[in-house]
């Protein structure tokens, strides 16, 4: 497997934020992730820990359990979950499709999110991991 070259902590936020912008509604590989997604955890919790105001741990938080948009498998191309407008009758077979790839990995990535809050609110209390 092909490493990535280590980015600035800011480098690494700013990519990642940047996807999420870019595909707000989108279940995405893993692989775009500008770092593997445990030391994504590990950036945002330390991040955490020194973040000045409340605004900026929400904001942490949040990004913490969004990392379940990522999973193994989607390949190069995010899977989409915004539906088309226009024509109901032109456009039902393809929102069809559509929801039939999307939904489930989206089943897989709220499982996972989650998981991912169950961990945030014991890393919160201070528990072991």
């Amino acid at each position: 497997m092909e490493r990535k070259p280590q980015l600035p902590v800011g480098d690494v936020m700013d990519a990642y934020g940047k996807l999420l912008e870019k595909y707000p509604l989108s279940i995405i590989d893993v692989s775009l992730l500008p770092l593997p997604k445990t030391k994504m955890k590990i950036i945002l919790k330390a991040l955490y820990a020194k973040a000045a105001s409340p605004e900026q741990r929400n904001s942490l938080e949040v990004a913490f359990v969004l990392l379940s948009k990522f999973q193994d498998g989607v390949g190069a191309t995010p899977v989409d979950g915004k539906l088309l407008r226009g024509d109901p009758k032109a456009i039902l077979k393809a929102n069809k499709a559509l929801l039939d790839k999307w939904l489930p990995w989206q089943k897989l990535s709220s499982a996972e999110a989650e998981i991912l809050l169950a961990e945030w609110k014991r890393f919160k209390a201070r528990e072991p991991i």
